[in-house]
């Protein structure tokens, strides 16, 4: 029996702590807007028991900035891997998502507090936009109940610029290797008591791999008004247009060799991704009497995929639309006390179909799935926070969620091949109706405490529980018959400790997460898919970010992340205690940044990624894992008087060749006539990359 984690965390004063009095909650703090700037949400959630960070845009607007990897990979507690050098990515928080690297499981995804994400499950990584908003929030495991989430990864907010707080015209313009160009205009402004902003783009990129372009069309905005009792009010839009090819893997030992080759079927069937999506959503923040506060928000989103064949899949090509409705009660007390008490109403539908391939992956042929997936959920969260003292807080707080999900198939039959369809890879089906009715959800409570040592630190202690639930498509397949998936449910303890000094701010948390049915693609009865384990899993580690300036040189800084990830089954029948494949055990990213002037940075930095296996069994030998590598990169900047910017971004300089991700499998597979000599499948990481790109503010 593997021996449960240990929670010791010896705390002490350094040296360099100021011995000032202890910190004193704002008593009335700048809650009362749509629009809170991150110093004022870093200054919020500094003191509440949560392990959360907000990560400024602006502090990374200083070069390359295309996709997730740009912005979390700075950021303790993610891990993120872009597969092919466009927008699509790995993202993972804590062990989320292990058997998915495309929609990211197990975290939650908002937009200014509105829901982002699929009703059923993940995101649409594709279609996040980095340089489009003013700053995220990253709550790592249970602790994003204050936006009524509950999911063993957590939850990602994206909040927005507005007219009134990126007034003005912005241009900007980019070129990079392999045909990398991109280029941006916003606009921001206000009158009187209306304000709005707009953000349209556009990039092109041939590809680092063979047959990895990409291409994407933007919009973005908002429009506010303020009323002169407080009343606020805001409308957000966006649509976006991405199409990118996928190059698909390659062998584990072809890696060295040519790491820009595109897997044969890709390339050979034209297989690509397309989405097209188009959301809006509303906000309205009505204050009332004692420092309270209502927020009501509705939304619809709407999307649609293309997606050129898969083997055995076939063609998909789905539409799918959401709708919901929430309001947010919130209460500020003089003392520090806080309430937040929400409800949130969605609905949703995804309409399915999926085709044989003719003309080389590039023409449908006879239609063979056809069905209608619904989701209905309700959500009910409430938090209460309560400082007790001038040191001591302690919060206490749950969600309930309902979800109903069903599926109507609507296919009645099994169609011939079409005459002008290829043999192979193409979809095969039975007759058999796949409807299906089910209700998942349940109750999630949290309890926090939080301690002020001295001025700028605050240690705290969380035990929560999470839900995570499998998608509609997840749930439709039954690979043994009779045996539907369930949801994973997870609890988790986790200790931390953040500060900020002269010299050193620092933000270190140890977690430990049991988790019980998580959905792995594991064997089970002779199959091997997407099934939940039989055994309970344990998620646990250290994610630890600290930025050290130099005595006496303000201008000088090394920036650090570390996350040590030991996610493992604990004494698995089959797999005994093994590291859960996919994800590396160590990362590491550190930069050393230095102003010799206001206007100039030089940033020289390295990522460091450990080998992890890609077997559950952790056997097969090099050819079965992926090797730990190390990347550093070069960003230069110099602005100007006049309002432009100029930088330089160098990624991957020693042109390392490594893998992104790799393919999960059960066991190393064995030989066949087919297949003398099985290896894993692994995607490669990008090669040496030179961006250059200039900034104009008016």
């Amino acid at each position: 029996m593997r021996k449960p984690f240990l929670l010791l965390f010896c705390l002490t004063a350094p040296a360099w702590a100021n011995q000032l009095d202890p910190v004193l909650v704002n008593d009335q703090p700048e809650h009362n807007t749509l629009s809170v700037s991150p110093e004022v949400r870093r200054s919020e959630l500094f003191v509440e028991s949560r392990s959360v960070g907000v990560l400024d845009v602006e502090s990374i607007e200083d070069g390359h900035v295309a996709n997730q990897e740009d912005l979390f990979k700075r950021t303790p507690g993610v891990w993120v891997a872009n597969q092919n050098g466009g927008d699509d990515v790995f993202l993972s928080i804590r062990g989320s998502g292990l058997s998915t690297t495309s929609f990211g499981r197990g975290i939650v995804s908002y937009q200014d507090g509105v829901p982002l994400s699929r009703l059923d499950n993940g995101t649409t990584n594709q279609l996040i936009d980095p340089l489009s908003y003013r700053y995220v929030e990253v709550y790592r495991g249970a602790s994003a109940l204050t936006l009524g989430a509950s999911a063993l990864g957590g939850a990602i907010n994206y909040v927005s610029e507005t007219g009134r707080t990126a007034p003005g015209i912005r241009l900007r313009t980019e070129l990079g290797d392999y045909g990398w160009r991109a280029n941006r205009i916003t606009l921001g402004g206000k009158k009187g008591n209306m304000d709005g902003y707009l953000s349209l783009s556009q990039s092109d990129y041939r590809g680092y791999r063979d047959h990895s372009s990409q291409y994407n069309k933007r919009a973005s905005g908002n429009f506010g008004v303020l009323f002169d009792n407080g009343i606020e009010n805001r409308t957000y839009f966006s649509s976006d247009d991405a199409q990118l090819e996928l190059p698909g893997s390659i062998r584990r030992d072809r890696l060295e060799d040519d790491s820009q080759e595109a897997g044969a079927f890709n390339k050979s069937f034209d297989t690509d991704r397309n989405w097209r999506a188009i959301r809006l959503a509303n906000r309205t923040l009505i204050p009332l009497a004692g420092d309270q506060q209502l927020v009501a928000s509705v939304f619809y989103n709407r999307t649609n995929l293309d997606h050129l064949p898969t083997p055995f899949v076939g063609i998909i090509d789905n539409s799918s639309e959401s709708i919901g409705g929430a309001v947010d009660y919130r209460k500020h007390w003089s003392k520090g006390h806080t309430l937040l008490a929400g409800l949130r109403y969605s609905y949703g539908h995804d309409d399915n179909t999926r085709f044989q391939h003719a003309q080389n992956g590039k023409q449908k042929g006879n239609q063979f799935l056809d069905d209608v997936f619904r989701v209905k959920q309700v959500e009910a969260y409430a938090e209460q926070q309560w400082q007790v003292s001038d040191r001591w807080r302690v919060a206490l707080g749950a969600q309930w969620v309902e979800s109903e999900r069903s599926l109507d198939d609507l296919q009645a039959s099994v169609p011939p091949l079409c005459s002008n369809c290829p043999f192979f890879p193409q979809p095969s089906g039975e007759a058999v109706d796949d409807s299906y009715t089910v209700d998942m959800g349940g109750f999630s409570p949290k309890l926090g405490l939080s301690f002020t040592p001295l001025a700028g630190q605050t240690l705290f202690v969380q035990v929560a529980q999470s839900i995570g639930m499998p998608s509609g498509s997840e749930l439709g397949a039954q690979p043994v018959p009779g045996l539907r998936l369930d949801q994973q449910e997870a609890t988790t303890i986790e200790l931390g400790w953040r500060g900020v000094g002269d010299v050193l701010d620092w933000d270190m948390v140890l977690y430990h997460a049991n988790v019980e049915d998580e959905l792995l693609n594991i064997e089970v009865n002779d199959v091997t898919a997407l099934f939940n384990s039989p055994t309970d899993t344990i998620h646990q580690g250290l994610e630890a970010g600290i930025t050290w300036r130099l005595p006496g040189k303000e201008n000088v800084a090394l920036q650090t992340i570390y996350n040590w990830s030991d996610f493992t089954f604990d004494d698995d029948p089959i797999y005994g205690d093994s590291q859960l494949p996919g994800i590396p055990e160590h990362t590491i990213f550190t930069a050393l940044q230095w102003r010799p002037s206001a206007q100039v940075l030089v940033e020289p930095n390295l990522r460091y990624v450990s080998g992890y296996p890609l077997t559950y069994t952790n056997s097969g030998g090099r050819y079965w894992e992926t090797a730990g590598y190390s990347v550093w990169g070069l960003r230069l900047s110099r602005e100007f008087n006049n309002g432009l910017k100029v930088y330089f971004d160098g990624r991957n300089l020693g042109d390392k060749v490594y893998a992104s991700t790799g393919s999960i499998s059960t066991a190393p597979a064995l030989a066949s006539p087919f297949n003398p000599n099985p290896v894993a499948s692994v995607t490669p990481g990008i090669g040496r990359s030179l961006y250059v790109g200039a900034e104009y503010r008016l």
